[in-house]
């Protein structure tokens, strides 16, 4: 059986080709396609931060915190009321401060203050320096020393003074069956400064306790009072008498 072949032949003209056509269809659609793109993320993205941007992000409170309660503005003082006229027949009397009187400081009456001390001591009158006792001890206390020999009441309070010292350094030593007072001499000098040196016994008491006793008393008592500025001499010599008396005496 044979085919029927139909050939339809239609004239275009002189129009583009359909491959050309294709191809320019196929460029609007990329174009469209790449504008929308480029376009519509910029509509959905919010600002755009530069690349140099610090983003901050702000929380909320803390926990626990609470918020500072507003301060509330001060109410208006209320405006005091005008003064009104007095009625007819009342008397006003204005109100005047009262005057304080004011109190004055008591004054504190300044405390006594005590003498200067001089480093010379007072002198004696010749009342005073009779009366005054050459010798520290007595009979009635079983033991007495001698003052030293400067004559004159300027010097009584000197005297007394190492009298006293020597006394108060004096081991006194028991000594049984002496009838009579007992002593003996001790000669030293006493330099400007109280020191003692060239201690020695000169004259003993035949009983060697109290002549060892009498040594220590005016070694244990350096130094002694200074020498009084009146003198000039550099030391001075002394002779002290320690005198032991029986019991009952």
């Amino acid at each position: 059986m044979a085919r029927l072949r139909i050939r339809i032949v239609t004239g275009l003209g002189t129009g583009r080709s359909p491959l050309q056509n294709f191809l320019l269809a196929s460029f609007l659609i990329h174009l469209g396609l790449t504008v929308t793109l480029v376009l519509l993320p910029q509509f959905r993205r919010g600002p755009r931060i530069p690349h140099d941007a610090t983003v901050v992000e702000l929380v909320g409170a803390l926990p626990g915190s609470r918020p500072e309660p507003a301060v509330a503005a001060p109410a208006p003082k209320p405006e005091p009321p005008a003064p009104q006229p007095p009625k007819e027949g009342v008397t006003v009397q204005s109100k005047e401060p009262k005057v304080v009187p004011e109190k004055k400081p008591v004054e504190k009456e300044p405390s006594p203050q005590p003498a200067p001390r001089t480093d010379t001591p007072p002198v004696e009158t010749d009342e005073q320096a009779a009366a005054s006792s050459d010798v520290a001890g007595s009979a009635a206390a079983g033991a007495s020393v001698s003052a030293l020999e400067i004559g004159g009441a300027a010097f009584a309070w000197y005297r007394s003074s190492v009298a006293n010292t020597l006394y108060g350094h004096w081991r006194r030593p028991v000594v049984s069956g002496i009838v009579e007072p007992i002593e003996v001499h001790v000669a030293f000098e006493i330099m400007r400064d109280g020191n003692v040196r060239g201690l020695r016994i000169e004259e003993s008491s035949g009983v060697p306790t109290l002549d060892r006793s009498a040594l220590r008393a005016v070694s244990d008592a350096s130094p002694l009072p200074a020498l009084p500025a009146a003198l000039s001499e550099p030391y001075l010599p002394a002779s002290i008498v320690f005198r032991l008396y029986p019991e009952g005496y």
